[in-house]
């Protein structure tokens, strides 16, 4: 992707997204990487949440497991406390159902969640999650990116944890996030959405290094079967009168029956 092309996707998805990647790889996806624009608007550094799943630590999996900020939203909607842990805890499994959705396509389908998520200050707010499943072209392999925005201005904690009490109240209150939904969606898997997930290819490459270590020598091993049990091959010293052996593969060996010090350092013919 070109310069100015990456900085102006890095600037929409780290600014207005504000997103996490995760390794869809491995159980409960554990964040790999936080963007400067979740850093500045939820307040948490790196050394916070990488390595960590993201429930555990913004999400509805930390605040039911944590008294202070489990009673402090309780006193926010104004509910008692067992209702609204049971409540967080249908917002949570909401999460999880996103999450299979995207797993199950990954590329083509994008999940979607409202949960009560919390910045590092202890504040709670009501998140707008979409979750995507991407499967890279080159390693092959595939992670998960979820892309936060804080909508309570336009959802207050109240009327979403009015609406976590059946799956009727639920999709009724995500059926009114349809239009704000379906833009966001565009910009992940829309017409013009090929510098945004290229971006993301790009971004994974720098996330998981070890996944480009594994396909180079993944590829190296391929090639080197191949040249040496198949194409059978000497190398030579192109810059030396005669062009002298300076290697012979395993198959040139096997095939015909020459050890390297019966040829290096000798001419072909």
């Amino acid at each position: 992707m070109e310069a100015s092309a990456f900085e102006r996707v890095e600037g929409h998805l780290s600014s207005e997204g504000v997103f996490l990647m995760g390794d869809a790889q491995a159980a409960g996806f554990p964040i790999r990487y936080a963007s400067q624009g979740f850093v500045e608007r939820f307040g948490f550094c790196p050394a916070d949440i990488v390595g960590k799943k993201c429930g555990d630590v913004i999400g509805g999996s930390f605040i039911v497991s944590h008294m202070e900020s489990l009673a402090n939203l309780a006193t926010t909607v104004g509910l008692p406390l067992e209702e609204t842990q049971a409540r967080v805890v249908f917002l949570t499994g909401k999460a999880a159902e996103a999450c299979q959705v995207m797993m199950a396509s990954p590329g083509k389908r994008v999940g979607v969640a409202l949960l009560v998520n919390r910045k590092k200050s202890g504040a709670m707010f009501v998140c707008e999650c979409l979750v995507l499943c991407l499967r890279h072209p080159t390693l092959n392999f595939t992670y998960c990116i979820g892309f936060q925005r804080d909508i309570t201005r336009d959802v207050p904690l109240r009327r979403l944890l009015a609406a976590a009490t059946s799956d009727e109240d639920y999709a009724t209150l995500m059926k009114s996030r349809s239009a704000a939904l379906e833009s966001r969606r565009a910009v992940l898997l829309g017409v013009g959405s090929e510098n945004v997930v290229q971006y993301l290819h790009d971004k994974a490459m720098e996330v998981f290094p070890e996944q480009t270590s594994t396909m180079r020598a993944s590829t190296f091993m391929q090639v080197q079967d191949h040249l040496s049990t198949e194409g059978v091959f000497l190398m030579s010293d192109a810059r030396v009168a005669g062009f002298p052996i300076r290697y012979a593969s395993q198959g040139f060996v096997e095939h015909f029956g020459f050890c390297p010090a019966d040829i290096v350092g000798k001419k072909c013919g």
